[in-house]
């Protein structure tokens, strides 16, 4: 993921701040970031949006980080419907 964002020129904190947020998925679920299914992120940005009050911007960075992880490193589909 680190280098499909590096070729991409992302900033740094931005490559930063998505990995970040992967790793928090993952910790969340005790699982790596390939077994996170887009059902459980939503059910994890569900969870943090009414207790933790995430922000729209947050919940935004999340969504973009698994969309790269998902679909440019893992060659899977991003159907979030």
């Amino acid at each position: 993921m680190y280098e499909e964002m590096l070729v991409r020129n992302y900033s740094p904190r931005t490559i930063s701040t998505y990995i970040s947020l992967v790793s928090a998925v993952s910790k969340h679920f005790g699982k790596i970031p390939e077994q996170i299914s887009i059902c459980k992120l939503k059910e994890y940005l569900f969870h943090k949006v009414e207790v933790n009050k995430m922000s729209p911007s947050g919940v935004n960075q999340t969504i973009s980080a698994f969309k790269i992880l998902f679909k440019d490193v893992l060659g899977r589909s991003w159907d979030p419907v």
